[in-house]
C-alpha cells in the first residue's frame, strides 16, 4: 500500500502519523512523506529585499527537512517494516500533494484539517478541502485539534508523573492509539506517541 502524508508542522504531523498508524493497516506500507513549503509567490511582497526574502526561503526549506526526518523517524521507530521516504518540495500545498499522490500512483493521501471556519479559512484556505475535492485516490482527513486532544490524553495516562491518579483502566478504548493493548507492536506505536512536543 503506497500512502503519502502531507505535514506542516511538528506537532500536528505527530498528531497526523499517530492517527494514521493507530487507524490504517501500515505496517508494510510504502510511506511518502511530503513538506510543501511556500514558492517564490509567498515572498512577493519582500521582492525589494532579495537578501531578506532567500532568506526566509531557506529557512522554511531548512524547517521543513528537519521536519519530515523527525516524523520519518517517529514512523520507523513505531513500523520497522514500514519504507518511509521523505520529501520537501517548493510551491502550493494542496497542487503539490495532489501532483504527488498521482504521479506516485498513492493508494492514499493523508492530510490534517485545523478545522477553520468563516474568515479564517477563506484567508487562509483549506488545504484539506482542496485535497478531497479532486483526489486522485482514497483521502484520510485527520481532525488536528481532536486527534491532538486525544494524544494528549493519551499522554497524560501513560506517564504517572503527569497524572498519578490515572491508570490504563481508565481508557475507554478511544485513546489513541491503544493504551490497553499489550500486544508488542500495539504497544511500540503508543510508545512512539510518546514524543509529541519534541
Amino acid at each position: 500500500m503506497k500512502v503519502l502524508i502531507a505535514v506542516d508542522d511538528q506537532t500536528c504531523a505527530e498528531a497526523i502519523v499517530v492517527y494514521a498508524m493507530a487507524n490504517a493497516n501500515l505496517t508494510s506500507a510504502d510511506i511518502r512523506l511530503i513538506s510543501v513549503v511556500p514558492g517564490l509567490m509567498a515572498y512577493t511582497s519582500l521582492a525589494m529585499i532579495p537578501d531578506l526574502m532567500q532568506e526566509l526561503r531557506s529557512e522554511a526549506r531548512k524547517n521543513a527537512e528537519k521536519l519530515v526526518l523527525s516524523v520519518r523517524d517517529l514512523i520507523t521507530s513505531a513500523l520497522p517494516t514500514a519504507s518511509v521516504s521523505e520529501y520537501v518540495v517548493e510551491g502550493l500545498p494542496a497542487e503539490e500533494i495532489l501532483t504527488m499522490g498521482k504521479d506516485w500512483e498513492a493508494d492514499m493521501i493523508v492530510v490534517g484539517s485545523h478545522g477553520r471556519h468563516g474568515l479564517s479559512k477563506v484567508l487562509l484556505g483549506s488545504i484539506s478541502q482542496a485535497v478531497v475535492s479532486n483526489p486522485p485516490c482514497s483521502v484520510l482527513v485527520v481532525n488536528l485539534s481532536r486527534a491532538e486532544k486525544k494524544c494528549a490524553s493519551s499522554l497524560e495516562r501513560s506517564v504517572p508523573a503527569v497524572n498519578k491518579s490515572a491508570s490504563k483502566s481508565e481508557c475507554k478504548g478511544d485513546c489513541q492509539p491503544d493504551c490497553k493493548s499489550e500486544k508488542p507492536s500495539e504497544r511500540k506505536l503508543f510508545e512512539a506517541g510518546l514524543s509529541f512536543g519534541n
